[in-house]
């Protein structure tokens, strides 16, 4: 290769080194500029769907709180109709030592066989429906003490029910009101043996 050849294959090759390093430039640039644009459309989507999950937070509360306004006047019934019971409350509410209990509806006799009934109303009775029934009755003495010496039943009522859950209910003898024709009805299982608490 003569001196000039090699001058030109120096100078072509500086020339193909420049450009190199502005195509680098501008990539990096068009990759910073790429980066700022996803972090803020992150930002957006992070904002919108907080947004949305607060607007299906509020749906899923007005839809609870259909389902126990369509469902109190149906249990009220219930309860006093097959159930016998003379005081009859909704949205029982105590608070003990900053711990607060809220039971949907709460009922009992004030003689007979002393008995009370804690419900709790859903518009989707899961598994949890189920926990949540039995831990109220478990620590309702603690938070509703003048009533300690009753027998205390539970019953869950609710617009869907998983499936399954039905038997675990029955096994674990709590009372199961669903909706049919527009009113709450109870229904259990022929050998249902409710569970005193």
């Amino acid at each position: 290769m003569t001196d000039t050849e090699l001058r030109v294959f120096i100078e072509d090759l500086a020339q193909a080194q420049a450009e190199t390093d502005r195509q680098l430039k501008e990539t990096d640039r068009y990759l910073r500029e790429t980066d700022r644009q996803l972090r803020a459309m992150a930002q957006e989507t992070d904002r919108y769907l907080k947004e949305l999950g607060r607007q299906i937070g509020g749906i899923n509360n007005k839809f609870g709180s259909m389902t126990e306004a369509f469902a109190i006047p149906s249990m009220e019934r219930i309860l006093q109709e097959e159930f016998g019971m003379d005081v009859v409350y909704t949205c029982a509410r105590s608070t003990v030592h900053g711990e607060h209990m809220q039971l949907d509806m709460l009922a009992y006799e004030n003689g007979g066989e002393n008995r009370l009934f804690i419900v709790e109303v859903k518009s989707h009775i899961r598994p949890d429906s189920l926990d949540q029934m039995l831990r109220e009755l478990r620590e309702f003495p603690r938070f509703f003490s003048f009533l300690a010496d009753k027998k205390r039943f539970g019953i869950l009522c609710g617009i869907e029910i998983d499936s399954g859950m039905r038997e675990k209910i029955a096994e674990a003898g709590i009372y199961l009101a669903v909706i049919r024709d527009d009113q709450f009805i109870m229904q259990n299982p022929p050998d249902f043996k409710p569970v005193a608490y």
